[in-house]
């Protein structure tokens, strides 16, 4: 994933306050680097680190990544689906295709917390933050939910008790499919619609200019 250096904060993308910026400071503190941003690359695979990610992405930007990790856990989903199907279990692949759904559901759930709702709650009305939070909350006992499920389960208990685990991963796959369908039918639209954040390079430069015509005002006056 290409990434562009940037000397010190000028053209950071993100407020002081906004978390995507104090994440990446406490980053660069840490690898004695100075602050830099990604270059907005729509490559999946970089969002490995999302204390890095897309900073300078728009909210449209950002829909759209979402989008392609609904479809990545969308893709294991199936595989899932597919292997619960059968009447025989399949000891080699169903571990394989667990690992694969919990791998892009913590994917997504992490840009979500990192990189979504942060983008959209700078700027959501308070219906919408309402929206948000009830996203996060369900979040939250769907995690919980899955926890307990993969707690149980096993790879010889999968074996053992073939049916009874294809009945459970049934009903976890559909709490899975719902909660996609409620990101995209609230979050996206509300990523659509969002208003990118200023550069914090313009409003430095604005004040700069201020503070500049202040000066030249009062010499004037003095003088």
């Amino acid at each position: 994933m290409p990434w562009r250096r940037v000397q010190g904060w000028s053209r950071s993308p993100y407020p002081r306050d906004h978390p995507a910026f104090s994440r990446c400071l406490r980053l660069c503190s840490t690898t004695r680097l100075q602050p830099f941003w990604c270059t907005g690359s729509r490559s999946i695979r970089g969002f490995s680190n999302m204390t890095m990610i897309s900073a300078n992405r728009s909210p449209q930007g950002i829909a759209r990544d979402l989008e392609a990790l609904h479809g990545e856990c969308r893709a294991a989903m199936s595989v899932m689906q597919s292997l619960i199907d059968a009447r025989e279990c399949d000891g080699v692949r169903v571990p394989v295709a667990r690992h694969r759904m919990s791998h892009a559901s913590t994917r997504r759930l992490k840009f979500l917390s990192e990189v979504a709702y942060p983008c959209v709650l700078q700027s959501a009305t308070a219906s919408q933050v309402e929206a948000i939070r009830a996203l996060q909350a369900q979040a939250t006992a769907n995690r919980s939910r899955s926890s307990a499920h993969v707690a149980k389960w096993s790879t010889a208990g999968v074996s053992a008790d073939w049916n009874a685990f294809r009945r459970e991963s049934a009903g976890m796959l559909a709490m899975m499919a719902d909660r996609l369908k409620q990101e995209g039918d609230v979050l996206l639209p509300m990523l659509m619609a969002a208003v990118p954040p200023r550069p914090l390079s313009q409003r430095v430069g604005r004040s700069l200019a201020r503070v500049s015509e202040g000066k030249n005002n009062s010499q004037l006056i003095t003088s």
